[in-house]
């Protein structure tokens, strides 16, 4: 099993990436600050993976630092994942902001799909695409009318809203 750890606010969102074809009902996720004494945080359940894939999201991290992970699926656990946890990072970037035809969404940590939505300003939804599965991900607006838009990226079990305008 492959983890891959994402950063952003105050959580880190712990993806399990299972390479079996039958996994058990539910995962343990484990975390450490020296990478020797391992405390359970949670767990992935059956019921919440997708695509052979699990999500978990470790809110409860209080000092900045670096931060260890595994996660046991049956008998066996995974090897150790590593993160720089920094309050408020944010793993997402995008830009140009304005942007007149192209707009592009960078993850600078990237394991799961995501869907994006675009809303204008009354809330209605004017652009979306689901299921993206690569990290820098090019979006062609040319045909908004110039104006001031939201993006909302939806991750796992979090969504991200940002402002955005068209020149």
């Amino acid at each position: 099993m492959d983890v891959c750890l994402i950063a952003f606010g105050n959580d880190v969102m712990i993806v399990a990436d299972y390479k079996i074809k039958d996994f058990c009902k539910r995962s343990i996720v484990y975390r450490s600050v020296d990478d020797k004494n391992y405390e359970v945080v949670g767990e992935i359940e059956f019921a919440d993976m997708k695509n052979k894939q699990g999500v978990f999201i470790d809110t409860s991290i209080v000092f900045e630092g670096d931060y260890f992970y595994k996660v046991s699926y049956g008998g066996h656990l995974s090897n150790s994942s590593t993160i720089k946890f920094t309050k408020g990072n944010n793993p997402i970037r995008i830009y140009p902001n304005p942007f007149s035809d192209t707009l592009t969404i960078e993850f600078n940590a990237f394991c799961v799909p995501y869907d994006v939505l675009i809303f204008d300003i009354l809330g209605r939804n004017v652009f979306a695409e689901n299921q993206i599965t690569i990290a820098t991900k090019k979006l062609y607006l040319n045909a908004l009318p110039n104006g001031t838009y939201f993006v909302r990226i939806y991750l796992g079990a979090k969504a991200f809203t940002y402002k955005i305008v068209k020149q």
